[in-house]
């Protein structure tokens, strides 16, 4: 296969994993709290001489997430938090502690507040947040109180680079065990709403517009470069 063809069939490859991602965050439109992804590109060269002076094939630098903020919502549950500004709430996973924005919580039948797959709501205190009482109240700055008394305190951090976190499935985040979060202080918890998803749906929708013909131009690139190929070997068999 010739350097032009490689060029060609990388940048297929390319706009294929470009329409996962596309997909995926359309796929995603009234996910809670979730965070549209992007992919950027970068042009990977030879690594043996001689060198193609045109330059190398098209290949994937780095799948980011857009952490940018979604729209609240107001739901009227006590129980849903929203954050109006940094930071992510902090939950005590399994395999170590995990990050979200997703505040669409539930109380378990000891009290503990928790998300849907039963991990519980951290506190600032270091232990989760556990809740005896009826009427529930969760201020801006993430005290939670009932009728009985204060309940605890939210733990609301932040990363200084959010690049550093993973993203895991239900809107989990997880970062590496040498970076540790610092407490976030420019935020709002909103109780009785919750963050609707980032994505904007005209533009994932002009994205697969966008990629269809993109894909459509490098399919006929390489049906040239065969069709060439193919009269050249035809032609030099004749002679």
């Amino acid at each position: 296969m010739n350097a032009a063809m490689y060029k060609a069939v990388s940048g297929s490859v390319a706009q294929m994993r470009r329409l996962d991602i596309a997909t995926q965050n359309l796929a995603n439109l009234k996910t809670p709290a979730f965070k549209g992804q992007r992919l950027a590109f970068g042009e990977m060269f030879a690594s043996q001489p001689p060198a193609d002076p045109t330059g190398g094939s098209v290949a994937i630098a780095e799948q980011r997430t857009d952490f940018s903020q979604g729209e609240i919502q107001h739901t009227g549950n006590d129980f849903d938090l929203a954050l109006d500004g940094e930071g992510f709430f902090v939950l005590k996973g399994r395999f170590g502690p995990r990050y979200t924005r997703e505040g669409t919580f539930t109380r378990a039948s000891d009290g503990t507040m928790m998300n849907s797959a039963g991990e519980p709501v951290m506190g600032d205190g270091g232990e989760p947040i556990r809740i005896t009482g009826h009427k529930v109240e969760v201020n801006a700055e993430g005290v939670v109180r009932t009728e009985e008394g204060e309940m605890g305190r939210l733990k609301i951090v932040r990363f200084g680079d959010r690049r550093v976190l993973s993203k895991e499935p239900r809107g989990l985040y997880r970062a590496p065990e040498t970076i540790k979060p610092e407490p976030a202080a420019e935020y709002r918890v909103l109780q009785g709403s919750v963050e609707q998803s980032n994505v904007n749906p005209i533009d994932a929708m002009v994205a697969l517009i966008t990629l269809h013909r993109q894909f459509e131009a490098y399919s006929k690139v390489m049906q040239m470069m065969d069709g060439a190929t193919a009269r050249m070997l035809s032609e030099g068999a004749r002679l």
